[in-house]
């Protein structure tokens, strides 16, 4: 853009009203500096800079520099008005008015003001995005030291697939060597069993399409050769400008064992409930309802389905009208107490039979919420007895 002169209605010096309103309307500031000083300035260099345009106009540029960016700029202004190719585009540090200090990105050109050589210049505010830079370009250390303090593993990996940073944890969790995985496409690492790398490369394809994948349970194999159980949590960070993967590591290996042992335990008592032809409740306090399971057709008579339907007051209708007050006062007395035993008769859909009950107390701060118990069929017994 040339400016040609000055008019007497334009101050800062442009002629034209349709490009002054183009200048002074910019989101960025704008000047002409023609031997050394601002000749013209819009409202945007006046925000940046603090400084009010009439203040600006008649001012040396350099007052708006630091020291070190001032050599830099003077440097280039004189050999761009010499006619010399120097870098058009470049970032330097202003100060405004009230000291602070910012990062501007400056692009500059020839232009003809007056009659004369000078230079235009677009100055844009970019010291928040310097600041955002900044934050990012010292936040991957920041998280390698945050990471390296939490209990559990934590890997990053860059969006190849390659390990870039393993926390203490995810070392310890096999008895590697800190810093074994470090580099390494995530595929070849040694705790990452055969079996499973399809599983992890499925994954890994579908975080880089930017889907998040829903936690997940996986094996591992420690340095010894043997296996445990992880919970992984997988997704997205943008570190350094840069986007990573972050891998969120939970060793679930003691649960999975107590799991298997509670299933173990579980199907050597419903073997042993199934060989007793007993019957199974167990009874939540809060809502009524009975879980029934085990031998229910064999002493009820009743299918499973018919019998889901019996809640505690169906059970209590059932019971032997002679039986009932002790029976339920028996119960009231249990939900006191760990455990309680009792006999009474309870009427089948092929009449009353006589049933043994243990059922134990379930608390929760100190409140009982279910009794679970196992009913054995002992008619028999009984009519022996008598």
């Amino acid at each position: 853009m040339t400016i040609a002169t000055k008019r007497k209605d334009n101050p800062e010096g442009l002629a034209g009203d349709k490009y002054f309103n183009l200048i002074e309307h910019a989101a960025d500031g704008i000047a002409i500096i023609q031997d050394g000083v601002f000749k013209l300035v819009n409202t945007a260099l006046a925000r940046i800079s603090g400084y009010d345009k009439e203040e600006l106009l008649g001012m040396p540029f350099t007052k708006l520099l630091t020291p070190e960016s001032q050599k830099l700029t003077v440097a280039r202004y004189q050999a761009r008005l010499a006619g010399k190719k120097v870098p058009a585009v470049y970032e330097i540090k202003a100060i405004t008015k009230d000291g602070e200090i910012r990062d501007i990105e400056i692009n500059a050109a020839l232009t003809e003001y007056d009659g004369r050589a000078a230079d235009e210049v677009i100055i844009r505010n970019i010291n928040e995005h310097k600041q955002a830079e900044k934050i990012q370009s010292v936040s991957e250390e920041d998280y390698q030291l945050l990471f390296d303090l939490m209990p559990i593993g934590v890997t990053m990996l860059d969006m190849k697939g390659v390990i870039l940073h393993c926390n203490p944890a995810v070392y310890n969790m096999g008895s590697y060597a800190e810093g074994e995985f470090t580099g390494k496409h995530f595929s070849k690492i040694a705790s990452i069993r055969a079996k499973d790398i399809p599983t992890y490369i499925r994954v890994f394809n579908s975080i880089v399409r930017g889907k998040t994948p829903k936690p997940f349970e996986t094996t591992y194999q420690r340095k010894d050769g043997t296996t445990g159980w992880i919970e992984l949590h997988i997704g997205l960070l943008r570190v350094g400008g840069k986007r990573r993967i972050l891998v969120m590591q939970h060793d679930i290996t003691e649960r999975k064992q107590i799991e298997e042992a509670l299933n173990k335990s579980e199907r050597q008592a419903s073997a042993a409930i199934e060989a007793a032809k007993a019957l199974t409740f167990n009874y939540d306090i809060a809502t009524g309802k009975i879980e029934w399971g085990g031998a229910i057709e064999e002493i009820t008579g009743y299918t499973e389905e018919e019998f889901a339907k019996v809640d505690a007051d169906g059970w209590a209708e059932r019971i032997h009208p002679d039986d009932r007050d002790e029976i339920l006062s028996t119960l009231q007395e249990a939900m006191g107490k760990d455990r309680a035993t009792a006999e009474y008769r309870f009427k089948t859909k092929k009449g009353y039979v006589a049933l043994s009950s243990i059922s134990l107390t379930e608390k929760q701060d100190g409140k009982a919420v279910s009794l679970v118990g196992i009913l054995q069929d002992i008619t028999e017994r009984k009519q022996a007895e008598e």
